[in-house]
């Protein structure tokens, strides 16, 4: 090998090349780690979004009352012809959004409507914070009862029917508590749309209302469920 001559700028050429060699690399770490950052917060938008939606297997389906178990039971048919509704507005309002609605299940012949109510736990501690005899911490913290609206009655005032659920199931997951509520005996025939409100143990005016049913001109889209006997738990 031939002997390499004398460079007087060797030294600083090679000294360039190293540090040329380690911006490189801090480059390369530093859009390293932002894309894994991109990554992330994609991840946790998406998680949260998919999250903001989701009901547990609790949540969903039919809740088998007493009522609706010996309707069910009792049909002469294997199968039982109930409905799903999609919710146009599934939240109480947009400033506060303490509570959602979903997984709409209408039971026709026997006037049952069934819908889960959801809500962050976070609600708890800003209702204390709101009201002073909240108890964040109650086993039941909240009371819900359905008010049915049934057209005009007279002098041209509203026509309302208010009941109490028949049967409520409650489970968690992850940040979200979820109540599932049957409502029964319902004169479907004749309701054009039901509110859910939510109470306090403590105060008889509800926080707020979801719309949870509608049956009118402007609104009246529903899907098709069968019930089978056989599945009835």
């Amino acid at each position: 090998m031939k002997k390499t001559p004398e460079w007087p700028e060797a030294e600083e050429y090679e000294e360039r090349y190293r540090g040329e060699l380690r911006d490189r690399r801090i480059g390369r770490f530093l859009l390293f780690s932002v894309l894994i950052l991109l990554a992330a917060v994609i991840l946790f938008l998406g998680f949260r979004i998919w999250l903001s939606s989701y009901y547990p297997k609790e949540a969903r389906g039919i809740l088998y009352t007493e009522g609706v178990r010996d309707y069910c039971l009792s049909s002469p048919t294997e199968e039982i012809a109930a409905k799903r509704q999609e919710l146009r507005f599934n939240y109480d309002n947009t400033r506060d959004g303490y509570f959602f609605a979903g997984e709409l299940v209408v039971i026709p012949g026997d006037g049952t409507v069934q819908i889960s109510m959801r809500y962050n736990r976070s609600t708890l501690r800003k209702l204390a914070e709101k009201y002073e005899d909240f108890d964040p911490d109650a086993q039941e913290p909240f009371t819900y009862r359905a008010v049915c609206s049934l057209g005009e009655g007279e002098e041209g005032k509203i026509r309302t029917h208010t009941v109490a659920p028949a049967g409520e199931k409650h489970s968690s997951f992850l940040i979200y508590e979820y109540d599932r509520l049957s409502f029964e005996g319902l004169p479907l025939e004749e309701i054009y749309w039901i509110r859910v409100e939510v109470l306090r143990a403590a105060d008889p005016e509800p926080i707020c209302n979801i719309c949870v049913y509608e049956n009118t001109e402007r609104y009246h889209e529903f899907t098709d469920l069968t019930i089978r006997k056989s599945e009835v738990r």
